[in-house]
């Protein structure tokens, strides 16, 4: 009898055992699965390189901002992160030496960070004067910080000078819009900036400078996709070809093009708003 009773208390043990070891596997299994879900990998690494986003008129109502950088922080990470982003709205931005609201700061702005690249949508007037002062600090400078590619999107500024002081020029040409507002105010075309500037950014390692025309049209059209036609902007008065001036426009066959403008509302969620 005794030996039966040892016996049974040795199972009754042994089963314990084996449950609570199941237990704890499964407690530790859902704490892992939890926290893989709480907190998942970053998409981008920390850089101590900066990536310039230069916001100019038009370009910087609240709303549009936020879903702006939401995007490409998303993707890139923002300079506050230690990520590539680096945002810069005018004129509220543009302080230096207590001057504010200056374009013509841009150049030692820049100076302040090491910079990979920078990208000016909305350039204001006078920018093309302060792409000018880049491009003679690159050249007086030994050490050529502002040495980086340039590109302005939907510039307001001087054509010729912003030409001259950028690596690639991109406008809007024909646009498709599949709903009945119009395009007065440039709202549909403000409302597809950021898959745009994400898709220019992905892309932007593949760039070189020494880009012939040609190369740098191909590059657009590989960064934004079979969804977008990119042709060479010509010069109205003159006739003249472009070689860093490029005119981007949707292509309405494809099926694409047409969710990138439904899934891109920002400018409908801040009406709506008001």
């Amino acid at each position: 009898m005794h030996i039966f009773f040892y016996i049974c208390v040795l199972c009754i043990l042994i089963s314990c055992d084996t449950k609570s070891d199941k237990k704890n596997l499964e407690k530790n299994t859902m704490e892992e699965m939890g926290l893989r879900y709480t907190a998942p990998t970053k998409k981008w690494q920390e850089s101590d390189e900066r990536i310039a986003l230069v916001l100019g008129l038009g370009y910087t109502e609240e709303h549009f901002v936020h879903e702006l950088l939401s995007v490409l922080g998303d993707a890139f990470g923002l300079d506050c992160e230690n990520g590539l982003i680096y945002p810069l709205l005018f004129p509220d931005d543009f302080v230096y030496n207590g001057v504010k609201g200056r374009i013509s700061s841009l150049p030692d702005i820049l100076m302040e960070k090491k910079m990979r690249s920078v990208y000016i949508v909305g350039a204001p007037e006078g920018t093309h004067r302060a792409l000018a002062a880049m491009q003679d600090k690159k050249e007086t400078e030994t050490e050529t910080a502002l040495d980086i590619p340039v590109f302005s999107l939907f510039p307001q500024d001087d054509v010729l000078g912003i030409e001259s002081g950028s690596d690639i020029v991109i406008d809007f040409g024909q646009f498709y819009s599949p709903s009945a507002m119009s395009e007065e105010g440039g709202l549909e075309h403000l409302s597809l900036v950021p898959e745009i500037l994400h898709s220019l950014i992905k892309k932007e390692s593949l760039f070189d400078r020494n880009f012939s025309s040609k190369e740098k049209k191909t590059f657009l059209e590989k960064s934004l996709g079979l969804a977008w036609n990119v042709e060479t902007s010509v010069d109205l008065q003159t006739g003249l070809r472009s070689k860093n001036h490029f005119d981007i426009s949707l292509i309405e066959e494809y099926s694409d093009a047409k969710a990138v403008v439904d899934s891109l509302s920002i400018i409908d969620k801040s009406t709506n708003k008001n």
